[in-house]
Parts: C-alpha cells; sequence; structure tokens
C-alpha cells in the first residue's frame, strides 16, 4: 500500500490481509473491515487478529435471500403452489423457525401502533385495519 496517509488506507478496498492489519494499525480508532480479497475469507479469530473491531458482509443477506427468492420462484412456476406450503413446512423445521412477519423480534407491531398513539395525531396514524396486508399474519 502506498504511504500516503490514513485517508489512502481508509478509501482503498481491502483485497489482502495485510491491508486490513495496516488499516487496523493506522487509523485511530476502531475499524470495521470488508473483505474483497480471494477466498476464503479470514474468519472471525483471524479479522480479531488482524484488528478488525467488527466485519461488514454488505451483501450477505442481500445475495442469500435473493437465491432462496430465485429457487421458490422456479419452483413455484415448475410445480405449483404445493412449493409455497413445502417452503412454510421447512421454514417451521427448521432449528431457527420461521422468520417473524408481523410480530417480535422483526416488527414489533404492538409496540409501534403504541408510538403512534403516544406521539403522531390521530389523522396522520394508518388505518392499519384497512391497509392491505396488515392483518394477513
Amino acid at each position: 500500500m502506498k504511504e500516503a496517509g490514513v485517508d489512502a488506507v481508509w478509501m482503498n478496498t481491502l483485497t489482502e490481509r495485510e491491508q486490513i492489519a495496516e488499516a487496523c494499525r493506522r487509523i485511530p480508532a476502531p475499524v470495521i473491515a470488508p473483505y474483497y480479497g480471494p477466498k476464503p475469507s479470514p474468519d472471525f479469530a483471524e479479522f480479531e487478529k488482524l484488528g478488525a473491531a467488527a466485519v461488514l458482509y454488505p451483501s450477505l443477506t442481500t445475495a442469500n435471500g435473493l437465491q432462496a427468492t430465485w429457487e421458490v420462484l422456479h419452483e413455484l412456476k415448475e410445480r405449483g403452489p404445493v412449493v409455497l406450503d413445502e417452503w412454510n413446512k421447512k421454514a417451521t423445521a427448521s432449528k431457527y423457525g420461521m422468520v417473524p412477519r408481523t410480530q417480535d423480534p422483526i416488527l414489533p407491531a404492538q409496540k409501534i401502533i403504541q408510538l403512534e398513539d403516544d406521539f403522531i395525531p390521530k389523522e396522520l396514524q394508518r388505518d392499519y385495519d384497512k391497509t392491505f396486508g396488515h392483518n394477513r399474519h
């Protein structure tokens, strides 16, 4: 890496482990390290050893969520609505359970409604009973 100061380290894309270590040494604050280098990516212990305070995986949820969406759409096209039941059964059987859709922890609906009641004038509040999708799950 060129000797150009902290800004040059900060602005470069981190593609080598040595760059992560250097950035962590030179930046006088905790460093969140994205890694764009060759595979395999450093594991959590290695990132910690390199000095990273946290690790950034910019497309982790987008890429994997998009892959699952791609698969279920193709399966739905090929086999019909039975696929939706199969995916829901798979999710329910998962050790992590099904993604909460309208309840805690993803969307604390009752807390949101209470905050709206407390702080937003009635005429500006949402009409959850008449808004499509809010009472489906």
